[in-house]
């Protein structure tokens, strides 16, 4: 159930919007917000600090594996706990009212169109970045075991697209919206700063989307790649996330574009 909380008026005229709309504004309930995200933030140098020192210790190879998917594991499991206990706690108690979990068939259409136009996207900043730099991302699953490549599938298809997008277009890009929204001492808000919430929140959310999936580039000629598709991924998501005011389009087009992912890494 619900904490009791006393309630904040929501500035006139705004009441009820949905989060599709630029006059939405925020459930007084939902108390949730930039605290939750700068944790899931900063779970992110901490999980990498304790991958980088890995090679520092003194293990064979196969537990210095093992030990490698712990960490991403662990780094999930944490970002997905903080998300569900921000709902449980000081939220709505629903990851569909908090976040926006919620898949239609509208939304898996808006996939599709996504998916195209990301790959579309990604082919010609990948012609680009070739033809300046004349790096060629590797196949990075070429010759894995079979069991690498199940490992790494489930984490590519079932938990990286939930959780991500829970915690990026969900949590992070609506926490970003409500604190700007809410400042101003509860006046209500006017048209640049609901214009400015909807877009910084993507921006912000992108930008963190995108460095999530760096760490592992890093020192690779896949870094550039990487950049720009995760970027670009991330702006589309979080248009498309906020337009429709659901993360249902965003699941179902990252565990598409994760699936395309892993056939080319695994077969180029």
């Amino acid at each position: 159930m619900l904490a009791n909380v006393s309630r904040r008026e929501v500035p006139w005229g705004m009441e009820g919007r949905p989060y599709s709309s630029v006059d939405y504004f925020p459930d007084p309930r939902v108390r949730w917000g930039l605290p939750q995200a700068v944790v899931i933030v900063a779970l992110l140098p901490i999980t990498e600090v304790l991958t980088r020192t890995l090679p520092l210790l003194s293990l064979d190879p196969i537990a210095r594996s093992v030990l490698d998917r712990l960490l991403g594991v662990g780094f999930y499991a944490a970002v997905l706990a903080i998300v569900l206990v921000a709902s449980r706690r000081r939220g709505l108690a629903q990851l569909g009212r908090d976040f926006g979990f919620a898949v239609t068939p509208t939304d898996v259409v808006l996939a599709i169109g996504l998916v195209v136009a990301i790959e579309f996207v990604n082919i010609l900043d990948g012609i680009m970045i070739q033809g300046i730099t004349g790096i060629h991302p590797a196949p990075d699953l070429a010759g894995a075991s079979v069991g690498t490549l199940l490992v790494v599938s489930f984490g590519a298809l079932i938990a990286a697209p939930f959780v991500e997008e829970l915690s990026n277009r969900g949590l992070i890009m609506r926490a970003v919206r409500h604190s700007i929204l809410r400042a101003g001492s509860g006046s209500s808000p006017s048209s640049l700063r609901r214009n400015a919430a909807r877009t910084l929140s993507v921006v912000v959310s992108a930008v963190v989307f995108s460095a999530l999936h760096l760490p592992d580039r890093i020192g690779t000629g896949a870094l550039p790649f990487e950049l720009v598709g995760t970027l670009v991924a991330g702006l589309f998501f979080g248009y498309v996330a906020t337009r429709t005011g659901r993360i249902g389009a965003t699941i179902t087009a990252h565990i598409l574009l994760n699936f395309i992912a892993l056939v080319l890494t695994a077969h180029r």
